[in-house]
C-alpha cells in the first residue's frame, strides 16, 4: 500500500513542469514587455492631458487611442492565435487602465494644487493668532466691509 502511494505522488510530480514550455518563457517575457510599454504610454499621456478641460471619459477615450500602438503590440504578442474575444478584451483593459490613469493624474493635479492654496492661506494667518481657522485676506481693491 505505501509503494503505490509513493509511485502515485512520484508520478504526479513527475509532470508537474510539463506544462510550462520553454519557448512559451520568451513569448511571456515579450507579453510582459508589451504590458509595461502600453502602461507607460498610458500613463505618459494621462499626465500631459490632465490639463485639457475634456470630461475624465473623453480624455481617457483619448489616451487610449494615442497608445493604440503600444496596444497592437500587446494584442499580436498575446493573442497569438488571434482569437477576436482576447483582442476585445485587451483593448477594454486599455480604456480602463487609460481611465485610472487620468484619474489618479487628475487627483495628482488636485492635490498639487490644493497644496499650493492651503500653503498660501497658512501664510496669510496672522502670527499672533491661536486659532486654527484661516484669516481671509482681501485685496486693496475690494472695499472691506468687516472692522
Amino acid at each position: 500500500m505505501r509503494r503505490a502511494l509513493v509511485l502515485l505522488v512520484l508520478s504526479v510530480t513527475a509532470c508537474e513542469g510539463s506544462f510550462v514550455r520553454p519557448e512559451n518563457l520568451g513569448l511571456q517575457v515579450q507579453i510582459q514587455k508589451s504590458y509595461e510599454a502600453r502602461d507607460a504610454c498610458l500613463k505618459r499621456h494621462a499626465a500631459a492631458d490632465v490639463a485639457s478641460l475634456a470630461d475624465q471619459t473623453t480624455t481617457a477615450q483619448a489616451v487610449a487611442m494615442a497608445c493604440q500602438a503600444e496596444t497592437a503590440r500587446l494584442v499580436a504578442a498575446a493573442n497569438t492565435d488571434g482569437d477576436a474575444k482576447v483582442t476585445a478584451s485587451i483593448r477594454q483593459d486599455t480604456e480602463f487602465r487609460a481611465m485610472k490613469y487620468v484619474l489618479q493624474a487628475q487627483g495628482q493635479a488636485q492635490r498639487a494644487g490644493s497644496a499650493a492654496g492651503s500653503a498660501y492661506v497658512d501664510s496669510a494667518r496672522r502670527p499672533d493668532s491661536r486659532t486654527t481657522e484661516p484669516t481671509v485676506v482681501h485685496s486693496a481693491a475690494a472695499p472691506s466691509t468687516g472692522p
